[in-house]
């Protein structure tokens, strides 16, 4: 029977518990700053000595020995309850040589008094205010980041006697919700996605939750909650654990109730799902991708919306433009949307259904008729896969006939912006014209 311990080799790696930067080393020292009951934050940096020094106006530190123990927290109870402090901000100086320094002590750092590998001698000083704290940094890090970094911390913050802008991480003027000790807001943006963002007391942090729809984000403020944990000891990622899971189910909740008197384009599971948990949606709005064009249209704007040929198995078809006989727009088949009625109900046709000679790509200015056959695979390999047929009234020069051909094979696989989908599209093109072209005036016209 044995517990479980750790090496005394562990101190000796103490320099790589945090990766050094300005920037984690700033996170923590502030966090410290915070806790100890500083209302302000000074940093300096001293360009002769390439150092940067921080001043905070907190209540100290009464021994250095308790602050360089590491996985040693002197905090008081309701700090512990509330943040959990790891007891190691303090070693992500620990790869620098530094100076700490408050009340009536000091101590000079390197690397070496860290991994313990050498005694630590506090010396005698007057007394100061708070604690100040400096080490070596060979660049200045820019104000812009310190800006963007350090802007939701509840203190008054100096960067070089400039005071910093800061703001609350949630908008006061937009609205939010409580839950477990942590205040919420819902961002939506068309057509964007990016990850939430929790905000633990000044620290910021991306996580990506599973959310309903793709433009939907959170900012997630901390502020009383133990059971939200975050990875130690640089506090940059969310452990997952049971309470992880509730606030997912939560922030999903969330999300549907926005819904309830607004349009959307949940999948069919996701409108279950919000069944499930007590939320009646109206369906999806009906709207599905043209065949002709692969742009998401509202089956409301189509002439008889209706599958073709199985389409869930047809994915990748392509179809030209064309006169269809029974006025039929074709739509792509989109699984996730199976089960809502108006999806349900979609006709489906079989391409038996349809004379080749109907689907036609036309020239307004002449009385050329490129028909193509009803379907293209986007998968093709050879020129066999592509069946054209060509009627013309009149005599026509190859020449004509090549670049009028090469214009509507290209346009036909341009998409909204004017760009081809597939780059190898110019090869085949130039291919399959002069295929068709050797057919055509190799026959008597």
């Amino acid at each position: 029977m044995f517990y479980a311990t750790i090496s005394d080799k562990f101190m000796s790696k103490a320099t790589r518990l945090f990766n050094s930067s300005n920037m984690d080393i700033f996170h923590e020292l502030i966090q410290n700053a915070r806790r100890a009951g500083a209302g302000t934050v000074h940093i300096n940096y001293d360009n002769n000595n390439k150092r940067y020094i921080l001043w905070d106006n907190g209540k100290g530190v009464e021994k250095a020995a308790d602050l360089l123990t590491l996985g040693e927290s002197n905090w008081d109870s309701e700090t512990q309850r509330k943040e959990d402090p790891a007891g190691m901000g303090i070693f992500s100086l620990a790869s620098r040589p530094c100076r700490i320094a408050s009340r009536d002590w000091y101590v000079d750092l390197t690397p070496d008094h860290f991994a313990g590998q050498l005694e630590i001698t506090p010396m005698p000083q007057g007394r100061i205010e708070g604690t100040v704290i400096s080490f070596d940094a060979e660049e200045e890090t820019y104000n812009y980041e310190l800006k963007d970094e350090l802007k939701y911390y509840p203190l008054l913050i100096l960067i070089n006697g400039e005071i910093l802008e800061t703001k609350p991480f949630i908008d006061p003027s937009l609205p939010s919700t409580e839950y477990k000790g942590l205040k919420i807001q819902l961002f939506k943006e068309r057509n964007y996605a990016r990850s939430s963002e929790v905000n633990f007391h000044g620290l910021t942090l991306n996580h990506s939750f599973s959310l309903p729809g793709k433009e939907h984000w959170f900012n997630i403020d901390v502020d009383d909650c133990p059971e939200l944990e975050l990875v130690l000891p640089a506090r940059k990622e969310l452990i997952q654990n049971e309470f992880l899971k509730d606030l997912s189910i939560h922030l999903r909740k969330l999300v549907f109730e926005y819904y309830l008197n607004e349009p959307h384009n949940f999948k069919f599971s996701e409108y279950t799902e919000a069944q499930e948990l007590g939320i009646e949606l109206d369906e999806a709005i009906p709207q599905l991708k043209s065949l002709a064009d692969r742009e998401l249209r509202y089956l409301e704007d189509l002439r008889n919306p209706a599958f073709l040929y199985g389409a869930d198995e047809c994915d990748e078809i392509t179809l030209f433009n064309h006169q269809s006989p029974h006025q039929v727009d074709f739509v792509m088949s989109n699984s996730s949307m199976r089960g809502y009625s108006w999806y349900d109900a979609l006709p489906l046709h079989n391409v038996e259904e349809f004379d080749t000679e109907n689907f036609k790509v036309t020239f307004e200015d002449s009385d050329l008729v490129l028909t193509f056959d009803y379907m293209f695979k986007r998968e093709f390999y050879s020129i066999e896969d592509l069946d054209i047929f060509v009627k013309d009234t009149k005599k026509t020069s190859r020449g004509d006939l090549d670049r009028r051909i090469e214009a509507s094979l290209h346009t036909s696989f341009m998409d909204s912006e004017g760009n081809d989908h597939e780059g190898d599209y110019y090869a085949y093109f130039d291919e399959a014209v002069a295929c068709l072209l050797d057919k055509i005036y190799d026959k008597d016209w």
